[in-house]
């Protein structure tokens, strides 16, 4: 089972608190049939777009997840790999960098015009720093596709005195969309056990 820390949900239910911010939910509304198309059109194309993207970048071979014995005592014990927040990362610039890379695909798009480039324009108008901390949250967890790595050994794994755990390709397998609906948490398949080896 995947599993973020509950420290890390704990904090930002207090941060929210704090801030003394009510959230409500705001009723559905109903689009105008043109804005309502396009967002089926982005949704019909994004859909494919991904599944051809996982398609050509599907793992073949085991990952690795170098770490302290500390960490591989937990990750046995509990049978759970905990996914950092990506604001506590030592290198926070990657996850800045995918982000000017979407913001790039998604700017060429928008020059098509049209409602396919309003809607392209708003997405990237979601993509920033401020955004990611108030409304988006991501937690991530490195793997690599060498067993031994130089620097994968010094930078996680007590500089070469931890492990490095082989994880087999069938863990990171996509989803198929048409038997489970990945943004209902009650159908995740992350469940599944892993083969450590």
């Amino acid at each position: 089972m995947i599993k973020k820390r509950a420290t890390d949900s704990k904090r930002r239910k207090s941060s929210r608190k704090a801030v003394g911010k009510k959230y409500t939910r705001l009723p559905p509304v109903e689009l105008p049939h043109t804005l309502e198309t396009a967002v089926q059109n982005y949704h019909s194309w994004s859909d494919q777009y991904f599944r051809n993207v996982e398609a050509r970048s599907r793992v073949k071979t085991p990952r690795f997840h170098y770490t302290n014995f500390r960490g591989l005592d937990g990750i046995l014990k509990s049978g759970q790999i905990w996914f950092t927040d990506y604001r506590h990362l030592n290198d926070q610039t990657e996850l800045m960098h995918g982000i000017g890379l979407a913001k790039a695909m998604l700017m060429r798009r928008a020059r098509v015009g049209g409602l396919h480039g309003v809607l392209y324009g708003w997405i990237d108008d979601l993509l920033t720093r401020r955004n990611f901390g108030r409304a988006l949250w991501f937690f991530i967890a490195s793997f690599s596709r060498h067993p031994d790595d130089l620097h994968q050994w010094r930078s996680y794994a007590d500089d070469g005195r931890g492990v490095a755990i082989g994880f087999s390709a069938k863990l990171f397998q996509p989803i198929d969309a048409k038997q489970v609906d990945p943004r209902k948490p009650s159908q995740s398949t992350a469940r599944q056990r892993v083969w450590l080896g």
